[in-house]
């Protein structure tokens, strides 16, 4: 079985505007070498940063 850890931070800059932050990592096993190949030993993780701006254009 293998385990990965996600963190993910939000925050609300404006009413339309949010920011969010998050970090991964994946820890594999020898089973992941057999699937897809390569080394479970190796170190995977990444990070990532999104900007959404979400404006209401049809209001009721």
């Amino acid at each position: 079985m293998d385990l990965s850890i996600d963190y993910q931070l939000d925050w609300k800059i404006m009413k339309d505007v949010s920011l969010s932050l998050g970090y991964s990592v994946m820890f594999g096993t020898s089973t992941m070498d057999i699937v897809k190949g390569g080394n479970h030993n190796s170190w995977q993780d990444w990070g990532w940063i999104s900007l959404n701006i979400n404006p209401q254009i049809f209001c009721k």
